[in-house]
């Protein structure tokens, strides 16, 4: 800990640590991780050289190897892929050496560390022992925000890491020593939820500066172009995502006539869409209608409202299985 010592006055100008070299990763036990490697005590991250370090039992503290470190022989780039793929950015990181952690294994040599996002949570599993072990984990469902009736439990395949694979919530999982899982858990139901994304957004450019008599807005300038040059904008919107699609609806643009268009073009079944249309009985409306019953709201027409949410509560009988209505209220802010 010499470094921390003598370094403690920069600490609040850093982003990372890296406290020595010649760490013996396979050796280590999870306190001395902690306290003596992983730079989490500090409120920092730590990145591992020596050998590479141990990949498995480093992703428990959040860390890789040093990305084309020259003692490296794996990259940290299919870890780094997984990250953005489940969007570790709008994660929470809880440890296993934090009590709120929840999810834990049935063995005290095994830890889990957990990142924790809405509608799915990444796992990062660590055998510290010296024996193969096999562990089933333990979750705090309501923590996790999830149901265990429909949450399953997949390790996504991840180059020079782990092959696919896909366990049971309650089922044990054999471990190797000094390895693990990169682990995520999720609901297998449709999901809807509300997100802050940022894309990259070309405004309009410079008003024509010629009035045209033949325009109908004339004397007024017209925006008929938009800037070259992008700029990043935060977009508030609603995900739909299954196991079989992801659909991403720009909630805040302004544009509800445009909405209104776009959602009837989600009804269509086109000949290349790869499945006939079913009988009219079964096929569930409701997200399209409430987006619908919004877009109303929002052009005050409470009429064409009134009627969609309307059609929305006469398919609630019908489609019980599925999420009930006051999901769609709290991520569609419909009262």
């Amino acid at each position: 800990m010499g470094p921390a010592n003598q370094y403690t006055d920069f600490f609040p100008y850093l982003d990372r640590l890296w406290f020595g070299e010649s760490f013996r990763y396979n050796q280590m036990t999870p306190d001395e991780w902690l306290v003596t490697f992983s730079g989490i005590p500090f409120g920092m991250m730590s990145e591992m050289l020596q050998g590479g370090g141990n990949r498995y039992l480093g992703m428990v503290y959040g860390t890789t190897p040093r990305h084309s470190w020259q003692g490296t022989n794996f990259s940290p780039g299919p870890v780094w892929k997984l990250w953005k793929d489940f969007g570790i950015e709008k994660a929470k990181m809880i440890g296993y050496w934090d009590k709120a952690c929840p999810v834990t294994t049935n063995h005290p040599n095994v830890k889990a560390t957990a990142y924790v996002r809405e509608g799915k949570t990444l796992i990062s599993i660590g055998n510290f022992d010296a024996k193969v072990q096999s562990v089933r984990l333990s979750f705090d469902w309501k923590a996790l925000g999830l149901d265990s009736s429909t949450a399953v439990l997949e390790a996504p395949f991840v180059k020079d890491f782990q092959n696919e694979k896909t366990f049971k919530t309650d089922e044990m999982i054999p471990v190797k020593s000094k390895e693990g899982w990169l682990l995520i858990l999720r609901s297998k139901a449709a999901s809807v939820c509300e997100e802050t994304i940022s894309l990259t957004t070309y405004p309009f450019a410079d008003p024509d500066p010629v009035p045209h008599p033949s325009s109908t807005i004339y004397p007024c300038f017209r925006f008929d172009g938009f800037t070259a040059k992008g700029q990043p904008q935060e977009w508030k919107t609603v995900v739909l995502e299954n196991d079989y699609i992801k659909v991403t609806v720009i909630a805040k643009s302004g544009n509800y006539t445009g909405a209104l268009a776009d959602i009837e073009k989600s009804k269509l079944w086109p000949e290349n869409f790869g499945a006939g249309k079913p009988y009219d009985a079964d096929i569930d409306l409701r997200t399209e209608d409430y987006l619908t019953t919004r877009c109303y709201e929002k052009l005050n027409d409470n009429a064409k409202a009134f009627l969609y949410f309307k059609k929305v509560k006469e398919q609630e009988e019908r489609f019980s299985s599925l999420p009930k209505d006051e999901l769609y209220r709290k991520v569609l802010k419909i009262n």
